[in-house]
């Protein structure tokens, strides 16, 4: 899958030696531990060797099983390689695609992304700071124990969050998982049992009402181009759900289109397993709408001559960045523009907020669990039914 766009934070940034130098020298570092899981975790090959096969299998269902035999030995195989490896088109791909998933067969995974790798040097980071100043000193393995663990466990739960609040139930877990696999990388394995996250349900996350999404999107104002992007950036994150990553990721070639090549229909999104979600009408339309807009869009005006790899949500205002694909940041800056105007509380004011709120109107409509995880694109089915709890 593509890597997904949005620039890391400082204290995301992976460890490097003048990070460590200074907390622990020698084979019992800690530090040095934490450098070898980093190190596992960037070392896993990205796809194994490609296997010779035959080019166009006789039928559909044998095409299907020569797909799934692809993802086993070439994890992150795209679907236009797989097109023109059988000689079909991308649609019919993407069809194979959604009758394996259905069968349960999914996509290798590849290696951890950077974003996780990242994830896991900022939580070792914090732990090894924190451990330096409860002994005085650089941490070692021996001074792992399961009372550590515990106390360093309470404080991010209780304090780990954005402002000093509490820690999020994902990111918790998130720290559970990256601790688990440093304790068995520094030689006390016995200590990952005690690191498990309670399997108790968060609460739904607070989201907005119907109204306000209604004024939400009568913010941008569709008379300009800017407007005519922002609204489509609304609506595909309130309509079908799409994490703000996913919007910025997006490409032109992303877009499955009817039968006549009119009407954007569906949406490949390259996220995780990957997934293709469907377009309500009305983020069919505010789609169709930006597109003659986009800088990139055909003179003559047909969407069969799309440049495939062009970003679909481009910066729009001069000089240097017009063109470029937008950052998660640049999104959160124009969502959080429209919903200050529309008058939304400030503590929704954020893009996954209004991925909240297509959860919310998917589970008042009767969805189940393993449809709405399927929908969204959870790895994780309890973050999908935390969405069916009842708010306290």
């Amino acid at each position: 899958m593509r890597a997904r766009p949005g620039a890391l934070r400082a204290s995301e940034q992976p460890l490097g030696e003048g990070t460590t130098a200074h907390l622990a020298s020698g084979g019992d570092s800690l530090a040095a531990a934490t450098e070898a899981v980093l190190t596992d975790l960037d070392d896993v090959p990205d796809s194994a060797p490609r296997l010779a096969r035959p080019s166009h299998p006789a039928n559909p269902a044998e095409r299907r099983d020569a797909i799934a035999q692809a993802w086993q030995d070439e994890p992150g195989i795209t679907d236009a390689a797989l097109a023109e490896r059988f000689g079909v088109s991308r649609r019919t791909i993407q069809r194979d695609t959604q009758a394996l998933q259905e069968r349960g067969i999914q996509r290798r995974r590849r290696r951890k992304s950077h974003r996780t790798q990242a994830h896991y040097a900022a939580i070792y980071r914090r732990f090894l700071a924190w451990l330096a100043d409860e002994f005085g000193r650089p941490a070692t393995r021996q001074d792992l124990s399961a009372d550590v663990l515990a106390r360093w466990i309470a404080h991010r739960a209780s304090a780990g969050g954005h402002g000093g609040g509490k820690l999020s139930s994902a990111s918790l877990r998130l720290e559970y998982t990256a601790l688990r696999q440093l304790v068995r990388r520094a030689g006390r394995p016995e200590l990952a049992t005690s690191l498990h996250a309670s399997r108790q349900q968060a609460p739904p996350p607070e989201t907005i009402s119907p109204a306000q999404y209604e004024r939400l999107l009568l913010e941008p104002e569709l008379t300009t181009p800017l407007g005519l992007r922002d609204r489509a950036i609304l609506q595909l994150l309130g309509d079908v759900g799409l994490r703000p990553s996913e919007a910025c990721a997006l490409k032109l070639g992303d877009i499955i289109w009817s039968g006549d090549g009119q009407v954007p229909v569906q949406l490949e999104v390259a996220w995780g397993q990957g997934r293709v979600v469907k377009l309500t009408p009305l983020a069919a339309a505010v789609l169709t709408g930006w597109l003659p807009h986009h800088p990139d869009w055909p003179a003559d005006g047909r969407s069969r001559g799309l440049p495939a790899e062009a970003p679909l949500f481009v910066t729009l205002r001069p000089p240097k960045s017009a063109g470029q694909a937008m950052t998660e940041l640049g999104l959160f800056y124009q969502v959080m523009r429209h919903a200050q105007r529309a008058g939304m509380p400030a503590h929704l004011r954020y893009p996954n907020m209004l991925r909240h709120y297509w959860a919310t109107q998917q589970v008042a409509g009767g969805i189940t669990p393993a449809q709405l995880q399927a929908r969204g694109g959870w790895r994780d089915r309890r973050s999908a039914l935390a969405y069916f709890q009842r708010p306290p």
